[in-house]
């Protein structure tokens, strides 16, 4: 597995939910928690064992996650790990997703991490380090900066030639045309 798989891919979770009690503003409360707690299974169940990952390489990890989130407004940094964990956290593996379906976005295929492959201190260390390379990737920050909403700055448009005077309309001529057309 490539990833956590996104979109069309993605496993699908039924749920069920009631909201036969209470105001409809509670009732789409339920359904939003539904969806998270859904949305957190998935990544969950896509994190590897990181039993034999050490503290170190799992905040080699989170360090350079750190340099990535500024690329994408992310003000709050991630928290370094004070001791070892059996698998990523969901909110981790969700920040890691983000970054590694960018970087397929932006067409650097070789930088997307492959989450599967984190069981160990050596493949901490070369996730960190394609982390980084992303950091430091002009194509993957253009990329970025151009997925923004209002996209990169808009281009002039070309300057527009004058008309001849003969070329111009009256207005008058063009009404007259149109009420021909409609009758």
């Amino acid at each position: 597995m490539r990833g956590i798989p996104m979109g069309k891919n993605m496993p699908k979770v039924e749920m069920e939910v009631s909201i036969e009690e209470g105001s409809p503003e509670e009732g789409l409360m339920k359904i939003g928690k539904a969806m998270d707690d859904s949305e957190e299974g998935v990544y969950t169940m896509a994190s590897p064992d990181t039993s034999a990952v050490s503290v170190a390489g799992l905040n080699a990890i989170v360090d350079a996650l750190n340099a990535v989130l500024p690329l994408f407004d992310v003000k709050e940094m991630y928290p370094k790990f004070s001791v070892g964990v059996p698998s990523l956290p969901p909110a981790f593996m969700k920040q890691l997703a983000m970054v590694s379906e960018a970087a397929k976005g932006a067409g650097l295929d070789e930088m997307e991490l492959d989450f599967s492959k984190i069981v160990d201190d050596r493949a901490a260390k070369m996730a960190a380090g394609l982390l980084r390379a992303l950091a430091g990737s002009q194509a993957f920050k253009r990329f970025l900066r151009s997925e923004r909403p209002g996209g990169p700055a808009p281009m002039e448009a070309p300057a527009m030639k004058p008309m001849p005077m003969g070329m111009m309309s009256s207005g008058a001529d063009d009404e007259e045309m149109m009420m021909g057309r409609m009758s």
